[in-house]
């Protein structure tokens, strides 16, 4: 009887003691603190504001100071090219030819002094649409002011934000920016080099206000392709004009605009990897950069990121890092910052096709 008993209570230890690891275990999986980041994200600066190294006043006579959202001015450009969009596609055809023509010309009068070469290139004909000049104008109003607020305020709310590396407003100021390349290149190819010095200027300020806005990181990265391509023209125009010194100091501001790029593309492939890398980002590393980047384009970046999560089939992530992921895009619902906000609702409706959110019952509290 005895051994009997001694039996039971050790088969009944045993089993508590199972039950005790099982609970534990589940515990852990439930209430765990999730991935930690890696050293992407925690490395010195990973989560600070970035700015170039060079200022753009270093060089620009007429920095960027006034008073005033440049972003009113720029969304009054950008319904000039939506409302006269058949003309500036023939714009921009008619450049085209325009500067063929001129290469040719100027290949034919090869053997000529330089003055002659010109004065061949500015008889081709070519005319800039009132459109255009009125595009310029609103550029060059808004190039003076020393802020920008478009994102939210010259975009539709109701619209919200898309999960994705890009941002659609993008777009708008890509389309300007290619109208003000087409005049400078115009001017400068006529050596007209003072002329096309505006166009170009303002190119660079609008793309640096895109970057300052700190609305979405799309938006700072086109807007930093616009300043390196305004940044192409502009440091020759300004070696042409005999101001070298000024040219020298572009070309400093253009190499730290380069390496900011390139320090974007690395750090969005981490938190967002493209769709094309068939891989999920280290939740670890995008929880970071939701909870405490100091810029908040990217954590507006990352909120969106917390959407591809989420919509992954069950089993993809850990369990703990599911459960984080739709903590925070619950606690990012109710963030005073609207664009956190918007980014949040992204996230929660996003799904992926024929798959529904994981639900465990941690969620039911």
């Amino acid at each position: 009887m005895i051994g009997n008993k001694n039996g039971w209570l050790i088969a009944a230890a045993i089993a508590c003691a199972a039950l005790l690891l099982s609970l534990i275990i589940v515990m852990q999986s439930a209430f765990a603190a999730g991935s930690k980041p890696t050293t992407a994200t925690l490395v010195s600066g990973a989560l600070d504001e970035w700015n170039t190294d060079e200022q753009i006043d270093s060089f620009l006579d007429s920095p960027p100071i006034g008073e005033g959202n440049a972003g009113d001015h720029y969304v009054k450009a950008v319904r000039v090219l939506r409302d006269n969009a058949e003309t500036i596609r023939r714009f921009h055809g008619s450049f085209r030819t325009w500067k063929s023509d001129a290469q040719e010309v100027n290949y034919e009068l090869s053997d000529e002094p330089k003055e002659a070469r010109l004065a061949g290139i500015r008889e081709v004909p070519f005319d800039q649409p009132p459109a255009v000049a009125e595009v310029l104008r609103h550029v060059a109003e808004g190039a003076g002011k020393e802020t920008m607020k478009y994102v939210f305020v010259h975009t539709a709310r109701d619209e919200g934000l898309r999960v994705g590396r890009r941002i659609e407003a993008g777009n708008d100021f890509i389309a300007i920016a290619k109208v003000l390349m087409a005049v400078t290149e115009y001017y400068y190819h006529r050596g007209e080099f003072e002329q096309s010095l505006a166009p170009q200027e303002n190119m660079l300020v609008m793309g640096w206000h895109m970057f300052n806005e700190r609305a979405h990181v799309d938006m700072m990265y086109q807007g930093l392709i616009i300043q390196n391509d305004a940044l192409q023209t502009l440091i020759p125009t300004y070696e042409d004009l005999g101001y070298a010194d000024k040219a020298g100091r572009a070309r400093e501001y253009r190499s730290s605009v380069r390496q900011l790029m390139d320090r974007i593309e690395e750090k969005l492939d981490v938190i967002m990897p493209p769709a094309d890398q068939n891989r999920l980002a280290n939740p670890g590393d995008v929880f970071n950069v939701a909870r405490n980047d100091r810029d908040r384009a990217w954590r507006v970046q990352a909120v969106l990121a917390l959407g591809i999560m989420k919509a992954q089939p069950q089993g993809v992530m850990a369990r703990a890092d599911e459960r984080i992921t739709r903590k925070l895009i619950e606690k990012f619902l109710n963030d005073p910052e609207p664009l956190i906000r918007a980014a949040a609702e992204a996230a929660r409706d996003l799904t992926l096709s024929g798959d529904s959110e994981p639900q465990t019952p941690e969620d039911s509290d």
